[in-house]
């Protein structure tokens, strides 16, 4: 029985099924709202056998989300939430992209993530035509690296900016 609730509730914590990822990505995949509330309706002895179970580094990951997510505030929680139902109504293929893009996100060191973040949720702000102008102007090249630039190209276009 405690296996059993292990392995739905590890099921759930991946965004897809797990017999269609490869062992090292599985480790890297984000934790989806609804995988957290799982988490958080286990009792904290539930909760601490099934994190025994789990790979260290997958154990610090899904140790470190819930922290994050203890945090929010219960209007984040819905954003977070709402932003998860957009990114699964997308496409395999567009999904597989962002999960790309959240990772090179999370990569960056925190003072970067900070101001991509933030010219992120600037160009989601505005219009089509004053995004491309911003895009392609001097300054937004001076300030971004290359790796940085597609990175945020990547984002401002498609789902809400990442956390």
């Amino acid at each position: 029985m405690a296996r059993r609730l292990i392995l739905v509730v590890l099921a759930g914590v991946l965004a897809i099924p797990l017999s269609a990822q490869p062992r090292r990505a599985r480790l890297r995949q984000p934790i989806s709202p609804q995988a957290i509330e799982r988490w958080q309706r286990l009792t904290p002895e539930e909760r601490q056998r099934a994190l025994d179970r789990l790979p260290p580094e997958r154990r610090r990951m899904i140790e470190e989300r819930l922290r994050e997510y203890n945090s929010l505030s219960d209007e984040e929680r819905e954003r977070l939430a709402d932003r998860y139902e957009e990114f699964r109504k997308l496409p395999p293929r567009e999904q597989r992209e962002m999960r790309r893009l959240f990772q090179t996100f999370r990569d960056l060191p925190p003072a970067r993530r900070r101001v991509v973040r933030m010219e992120v949720e600037f160009l989601r702000g505005m219009a089509p035509e004053q995004r491309r102008a911003r895009l392609a102007g001097d300054s937004f090249r001076e300030r971004f690296s290359a790796d940085e630039q597609k990175l945020i190209t990547g984002l401002a276009g498609r789902t809400p900016p990442p956390d």
